[in-house]
């Protein structure tokens, strides 16, 4: 008898954890204010106890992720306060922290990376999703709440104010 031997599984980095969860979600549709995602923060981030959420949850997907894998804590949530879940509070805490990186091509898979809103010519964010990876100009992205759901994006890197070094 001829033993075989098992195949090790590759264990993913903590990036492409954050993007594998992220595209679990991928192309289904939730409602705007009251979903699986600001349900799971109720009474925390600035979502009330029922899970309803007043903003965008575009943040609070990324938080979701990082969540489900175990990483929550490399986002600056607990200093944030209610404010976690607020785009442009999250972006400038990273920044103060030295975690942003503005240039595609040194950010990592699985970090956060913040989009302007608009047009390109904007100086600020409004939009979290989660960066997948920089080719030929563009950035690939997993984002939650875009046109109700969750979608895989590639937008021009103009439209990126910047990305979380946070993994």
């Amino acid at each position: 008898m001829i033993a075989t031997a098992k195949k090790k599984k590759k264990k993913l980095t903590k990036g492409q954890q954050i993007v594998a969860r992220a595209k679990k979600y991928k192309g289904k549709k939730y409602k705007a204010h009251n979903n699986k995602f600001t349900k799971h923060f109720a009474g925390r981030f600035g979502v009330k106890k029922n899970g309803y959420y007043k903003m965008g949850w575009c943040t609070l997907f990324v938080l979701f992720c990082y969540d489900k894998c175990g990483l929550l804590g490399r986002l600056p949530v607990k200093a944030l306060g209610k404010n976690a879940s607020n785009t442009k509070y999250l972006y400038k805490k990273l920044k103060k922290q030295g975690k942003i990186v503005k240039d595609p091509k040194k950010a990592k898979m699985g970090n956060p990376a913040f989009k302007k809103v608009g047009s390109t010519k904007k100086k600020s964010t409004g939009h979290t999703s989660i960066f997948v990876k920089y080719k030929n100009g563009y950035v690939y992205t997993i984002d939650g709440n875009v046109g109700g759901g969750v979608k895989a994006r590639k937008k021009k890197a103009a439209w990126y104010v910047g990305f979380g070094n946070v993994l």
